[in-house]
């Protein structure tokens, strides 16, 4: 009994859905994606993906470590500067939000803004501490 048609591509699962009545043969199509059926139930179809690859057979790996990272000679691997790139992007759109704390009419006393100055140092220095988003511990927001 056939329970999924995988849609492989480099090795990689692109699509894994459920088999129906007619499903397409198994075997390379023409634009290089190979088609596999899964005789066997599959609990959780994206764990699946996650962590098993095509290579002749079903192979299983460590999940992916974050949303950059390629499989390739059976190992995941990434450019560090993209997870920089994130962590800047994600750092950048909280220090805009504070960016009325730097006006001269703010209405903030000396002690608060000393406060709100350190906060947006803290953000700044993020990208020399943290190099992946699932690490990093961002300052709390002044009240």
């Amino acid at each position: 009994m056939v329970y999924y048609i995988a849609f492989i591509l480099n090795n990689e699962i692109q699509t894994l859905k459920l088999a129906g009545g007619s499903n397409e043969p198994e075997g390379v199509r023409s634009d290089g994606v190979t088609v596999i059926h899964i005789d066997f139930p599959i609990s959780d179809r994206l764990e699946f993906m996650d962590t098993h690859y095509w290579d002749g057979e079903w192979k299983e790996r460590i999940p992916k470590p974050n949303r950059f990272a390629k499989w390739s000679n059976e190992e995941w691997t990434w450019d560090p500067e993209d997870l920089l790139n994130e962590l800047r992007m994600h750092r950048n759109s909280r220090l805009s939000v504070t960016d009325w704390t730097r006006m001269d009419d703010n209405g903030l006393d000396e002690d608060d803004r000393e406060i709100w100055s350190i906060y947006r140092q803290e953000l700044r220095d993020i990208t020399n501490q943290y190099s992946s988003l699932e690490d990093v511990v961002w300052p709390d927001t002044p009240s």
